[in-house]
């Protein structure tokens, strides 16, 4: 069951495998399968849990990102390489 609420919250396998280490990857498969559970509903916003996930987190992880938002430097942009004439790659 754990397995199949984690898939449901958009987890991978690899990661459910962290929390139910005796699985393997088909059988988690297996169980979401049975279980109904869609990971693309949770990762396009789509399901209930991720509704309540973003209703219920949205604000403090808003905050957060913002308090870090300053802190980002712009990257150092390069100049786009030239090309020459008559070389392919």
């Amino acid at each position: 069951m754990r397995a199949a609420v984690l898939a449901g919250m958009g987890f991978s396998n690899a990661c459910i495998q962290k929390y139910c280490p005796t699985l393997t990857d088909g059988q988690i498969g297996y169980r979401v399968f049975k279980s109904g559970m869609k990971r693309q509903e949770y990762r396009d916003g789509d399901s209930y849990i991720a509704k309540y996930v973003i209703q219920k987190t949205g604000s403090y992880a808003e905050k957060r990102i913002e308090d870090q938002l300053p802190k980002i430097k712009p990257k150092q942009l390069e100049p786009p390489m030239k090309t020459v004439k008559g070389s392919h790659s």
